[in-house]
C-alpha cells in the first residue's frame, strides 16, 4: 500500500510503500508559503502513478491548510502545468510560470514529471549478498 506522509520536522512529504520509504518531497516553509524544493525516489519505485498521486495529495493538504505553494522543484512545477490548481494556491508572481506549458511536456504528461525527479539506487546494482557469493564462486 502507497502511504504518504508530512514529517514537518524534516520538511518533507515522505512516500511509504510495504513499509519502506521510497521517496520525498522536500519542501520549506516561509510564514504561510510552502517552497517545494525538489522530488526524489527510489530508483525500483519508478512510477508516475505514484509521482503524481504524491504531488496531488501535497497541494490538497496545502489547500487544506491554506497555504501558498511554490513550486521551484521542476516536477512539480510540471505537474501544476498539467493539472488543474487553484490558483489561490500560487503567489501570483508565480502564476505565468505555472500556467505556462513547458515545452513539449504536453504530449507525454505521465512522463514528463518523471524527467525532472531525481531517482536513487542503480538498477544494474546488486546486493551485498550476490556480490559476495558472485566473488566467491
Amino acid at each position: 500500500m502507497f502511504v504518504i506522509q508530512n514529517n514537518t520536522e524534516a520538511q518533507r512529504y515522505e512516500f511509504f510503500e510495504a513499509g519502506s520509504r521510497i521517496g520525498f518531497v522536500q519542501y520549506e516553509m516561509h510564514e504561510k508559503q510552502m517552497w517545494v524544493l525538489y522530488t526524489e525516489m527510489r530508483r525500483k519505485f519508478k512510477s508516475a502513478a505514484r509521482a503524481n498521486r504524491a504531488m496531488g495529495f501535497i497541494l490538497e493538504d496545502a489547500r487544506r491548510s491554506r497555504i501558498e505553494v511554490v513550486p521551484f522543484c521542476p516536477a512539480f512545477r510540471v505537474f501544476m502545468c498539467q493539472n488543474p490548481v487553484n490558483p489561490a494556491l500560487v503567489p501570483e508572481e508565480w502564476h505565468e510560470r505555472v500556467d505556462g506549458a513547458i515545452n513539449g511536456e504536453q504530449d507525454e504528461p505521465d512522463r514528463a514529471v518523471l524527467k525532472y525527479i531525481r531517482f536513487t539506487g542503480s538498477p544494474w546494482r546488486k546486493s551485498s549478498a550476490a556480490q559476495a557469493a558472485a566473488l566467491a564462486s
